[in-house]
């Protein structure tokens, strides 16, 4: 009975992920004496750890990591750069209809510091890694074999919301709550899309990736009234930005990005 337990998929999926959340504790952590990485200590030990995890539930399945789309070759390569170019081509967009409503001033910053600024791009990739791994990987590849695609991407993308909404520390505040589920389900299905289309989760993490680096390290909104100075390369100062606006250019933004990502032929790569 116990052997039968073990080879259920809601077992298996348990297990990776109680496994994976409690090697993102104990990554978070390690004494900042010790840490990598200033800013986040699970900068590179953290994305390493969940792939040899995935890679050792995919080979108790007698699979490679070509079940997850995570082989290495000349096509996933060239899938990651595409991806690259998806993500920053996408948040431009945004930016662009931004500048629609508001009118802002352009410029570069000149208060850039460069240290933090390259070190946070970095650290943003093994955030996408882990996240991809995470809810694009294992978990979501054996919801869809077990219970059809368009559940499992329910599923998955509904604890890609609440991990955000813990990650954010906004639990409690039902109006934040509800916006960031709304956006990470848009991003949810954006690098769902990539993924299923492709077969590639290098597509997922690099558009994924690209996205995060546009947001936090590339491009900033900054309000009159604002004091702060953002490490962002660029710097658009203007109107404030009301919320709601802003959420619907996303989904606007996103639904776009899905329906060109379906409608690419990934096959010539």
């Amino acid at each position: 009975m116990l052997a039968s337990i073990s080879q259920h998929y809601i077992f298996r999926i348990f297990t990776f992920a109680f496994l994976a959340f409690l090697l993102y504790f104990v990554c978070s952590s390690i004494p900042t004496t010790l840490a990598l990485y200033e800013k986040d200590q699970t900068f590179l030990i953290l994305p390493a750890a969940v792939m040899v995890l995935s890679w050792y539930f995919v080979r108790l399945e007698r699979k490679t990591l070509h079940y997850l789309g995570l082989e290495l070759n000349l096509r996933q390569i060239k899938l990651f750069l595409s991806g690259l170019l998806i993500g920053l081509a996408a948040y431009g967009v945004v930016v662009l209809l931004v500048a629609v409503y508001a009118n802002p001033a352009f410029q570069i910053n000149d208060h850039l510091v460069f240290i933090p600024f390259f070190s946070g791009i970095i650290f943003l990739l093994s955030s996408a890694v882990f996240e991809e791994l995470m809810f694009r990987g294992y978990i979501l590849k054996k919801l869809t074999e077990s219970i059809g695609i368009v559940k499992a991407l329910m599923v998955t993308g509904l604890l890609f919301g609440v991990y955000h909404w813990l990650a954010w520390g906004i639990l409690g505040n039902w109006q934040l709550m509800i916006l960031s589920l709304i956006t990470t389900g848009i991003g949810h299905l954006i690098f769902a899309t990539a993924l299923l289309r492709s077969g590639s989760l290098y597509l997922s993490i690099s558009i994924h990736y690209a996205w995060n680096v546009s947001n936090e390290y590339l491009w900033f909104y900054k309000n009159d009234a604002s004091s702060i100075t953002p490490n962002a390369l660029f710097i658009l100062t203007g109107e404030q930005l009301p919320q709601v606006y802003f959420t619907l250019i996303y989904i606007a933004v996103g639904l776009a990005t899905i329906f060109a990502l379906r409608a690419f032929n990934f096959k010539k790569y």
